[in-house]
């Protein structure tokens, strides 16, 4: 007498690797079926440096920079500008020149103390 039997795929896929303790890898290689996993897509601007957009990162701070320090540079040029027409007009008012030297360094010194990157 014929005996007679019918299983899936995945049934037999079952029976064979059971006992083999194999990782599933090889089954759902074997059955074709393949999982998804989720993967963030893009940059971001902080956190693993593997993840950031490094040219972006720069831009940002660069910009940052230059809003902290707008107000500090418009009187920085506005007493550049003062001590030059000092130094023309009247040379010999050394107390003035001496005055926005000091606030000229003192500016400047402002500027500097802005952290690049923030």
């Amino acid at each position: 007498d014929d005996f007679v039997f019918q299983i899936t795929q995945e049934e037999f896929l079952d029976f064979m690797f059971e006992d083999l303790e194999l990782p599933n890898l090889v089954k759902r290689h074997i059955t074709g079926t393949d999982t998804f996993k989720t993967v963030r897509a893009g940059i971001s601007n902080d956190g693993n440096p593997s993840r950031i957009n490094i040219v972006r990162t720069l831009r940002s701070a660069h910009a940052r920079r230059i809003a902290l320090s707008g107000g500090s540079r418009a009187k920085l040029r506005a007493a550049l500008k003062e001590l030059e027409r000092i130094k023309r007009e009247e040379p010999d008012n050394l107390g003035d020149i001496q005055e926005l030297e000091l606030e000229i360094a003192k500016l400047r010194a402002s500027i500097d103390r802005v952290p690049f990157l923030v």
